[in-house]
């Protein structure tokens, strides 16, 4: 009668956690991943993929697959993955006889390298689209203004494996003094009434240089990239949760499966040409 939730990152594990603690508070919920150990009674086991499914690894086998009746993956569209169908096969759940359902939610079921998720799922069972949850006032309406830059974007280069822009490529050609400039002072023309603001940008040098043009603006602006250590951005998300600051800027962190109820502000300074991405940026307010 347990059930494992697998997800891939540590702000999904922890989110997962606190929710189904919330949701249940009779239950004994336990993540599994790098040094934490689930205990062996627990009811339910938030369970990293990359501990779990990576390869030669004898974690699994701490496991008994009859004690478990459901899976539950979280940003599902990662399924296909070798670590995913890994931990899949070793509880027996892709045999099309096995006692044990595995169900995936997401918000974004389109993969950029095309490849789809009939080797882990059978059928989608319910959908819901952004303008049905919006008409449905599940989702708060949004006002978007778009800021002309005049930057141009004609001369960088399509990733053909994502169809977005060539990050180093747009990175040159985006992160400027003039345009980093003119994207505050349309935050302060727009939004500086806003108390929680995710800012998104296009690698860690236009993250940082976007900082330096909040603070110099007298804004205080906080950072969150790849290189954050892990104890800093726990930390900076915290307080931002908090409202103890106004702008939190990163780039390819807060994108996916990312849950801060505060934010009332979107500032997309980084443009894309993919509709997932755009999604996902969008989906964070």
């Amino acid at each position: 009668n347990r059930t494992l939730v697998l997800a891939h990152r540590q702000e999904l594990l922890s989110q997962a956690k606190q929710k189904i603690e919330a949701a249940y508070p009779g239950l004994k919920v336990c993540i599994e991943q790098g040094k934490n150990f689930a205990d062996h009674d627990s009811d339910v086991i938030i369970g990293s993929v990359a501990s779990l499914g990576r390869r030669d690894t004898l974690r699994l086998s701490r496991f008994d697959p009859n004690n478990f009746k459901l899976v539950v993956i979280d940003e599902c569209h990662h399924a296909p993955a070798e670590t995913y169908v890994r931990t899949l096969d070793f509880l027996g759940a892709r045999d099309p006889t096995s006692h044990i359902k595995v169900l995936g939610c997401s918000a974004t079921l389109q993969r950029h390298d095309g490849i789809g998720l009939n080797n882990v799922f059978e059928e989608i069972v319910f959908e819901c689209s952004l303008t049905d949850l919006w008409a449905q006032e599940f989702l708060c309406p949004l006002r978007a203004f778009k800021i002309k830059t005049n930057v141009d974007l004609s001369n960088v280069g399509t990733n053909k494996l994502t169809g977005d822009y060539v990050l180093e490529q747009l990175a040159n050609t985006i992160d400027t003094p003039v345009r980093n400039r003119l994207v505050v002072e349309a935050w302060l023309k727009f939004a500086n009434d806003r108390k929680s603001t995710m800012v998104f940008c296009s690698n860690v040098k236009h993250v940082e240089h976007m900082a330096q043009a909040f603070l110099e603006a007298g804004v205080d602006a906080r950072v969150v990239h790849g290189g954050t250590k892990a104890e800093e951005r726990a930390y900076l998300v915290n307080q931002f949760k908090e409202r103890k600051f106004p702008v939190m800027i990163n780039c390819g962190v807060f994108t996916e499966g990312t849950d801060i109820p505060c934010i009332d502000c979107l500032l997309m300074s980084r443009p894309t040409r993919s509709q997932v991405l755009f999604q996902q940026m969008v989906g964070r307010g």
